[in-house]
């Protein structure tokens, strides 16, 4: 039981709460933009303790943003925490809007949570598409395979290293374009404040080579129906759909190759694996996947 007292009672000796376990505690350790964040500021002591109060601050705000300025406020008198009892000290709760590393910060006391951005619902109402060559067969030259080698390390770097907190939580993923030398980089938010920091590590000749797309998901999503689709293979070649190919599009989206492609296998590929969005897929016809027997 958490007693509270005034200033006319006789003070015993007290200690700073932050002498205290001080723990933040969220609902969840992931969220999707719209969701509603619960998050409480606790103290625990192992011993009957006497606290002085203290002003209430809890603030949240993206790690990649400027923290907005404390409001706490003074506060005087003490309170009593006994020995083994968590006292709740005060809790946020609010609407995360943008995707990103999300701090919930109590007086310097921090914790991080990660938060992405909900798929597209558009996806599931759309056609799988089908295209007619696959991206490396516009390849010409090597002309412009140092500037995608440099794009490459630098967005692995990056995402790797966490210098750009939010980038694990929008990049779905980065492909070159050997037809014009683009090197495309999809994330589920390309809006200024995430595309611009990472223009500005490379050098402003490589900028007109790089583009950024809007992907229709995020990663975990993707990934998610990528296994999806290798569960659904046996039953999708029992049909007559024989996939020979899965890796990526320019925007992220699953690059699939179906022996003999057409529409209507694309269609039933669609009916058979009905947890996958069909927007979700770009299809493209292969020839007969051909098993060489190992020999010594």
């Amino acid at each position: 039981m958490v007693v509270f007292y005034g200033t006319q009672v006789k003070k015993p000796d007290t200690i700073d709460y932050t002498e205290l376990e001080m723990i933040i505690t969220t609902d969840k350790e992931l969220y999707v933009v719209g969701d509603t964040v619960n998050a409480n500021f606790s103290l625990y002591s192992p011993e009957t303790v006497y606290v002085n109060q203290f002003g209430k601050a809890f603030r949240h705000y993206m790690e990649h943003e400027f923290p907005p300025i404390s409001s706490g406020i003074g506060v005087g008198g003490y309170f009593k925490i006994e020995k083994d009892e968590t006292y709740f000290a005060d809790s946020t709760v609010f609407t995360v809007d943008k995707p990103g590393l999300l701090v919930l910060d109590f007086y310097g006391v921090k914790k991080t949570v990660g938060v992405v951005d909900a798929p597209d619902q558009s996806i599931w109402t759309q056609e799988a598409e089908i295209i007619d060559k696959l991206p490396h067969d516009y390849k010409e030259s090597d002309v412009g395979s140092s500037y995608w080698k440099a794009v490459a390390s630098k967005i692995g770097s990056l995402n790797r290293t966490g210098k750009m907190s939010y980038l694990p939580y929008i990049l779905v993923g980065y492909h070159p374009d050997w037809g014009n030398w683009t090197s495309y980089i999809s994330m589920t938010d390309i809006s200024y404040e995430y595309t611009q920091p990472i223009l500005d590590e490379f050098k402003p000749s490589y900028w007109e080579r790089i583009k950024f797309l809007e992907a229709p998901a995020p990663r975990s999503d993707v990934e998610l129906w990528r296994n999806r689709l290798h569960e659904w293979s046996d039953e999708l070649k029992d049909a007559g759909v024989k996939l020979s190919r899965l890796s990526n599009y320019f925007d992220g989206r699953l690059l699939v190759g179906v022996e003999d492609l057409d529409r209507e296998k694309a269609d039933l590929l669609c009916s058979i694996a009905v947890d996958i969005p069909p927007g979700i897929l770009v299809l493209y016809s292969t020839g007969p996947v051909v098993v060489t027997p190992y020999t010594e």
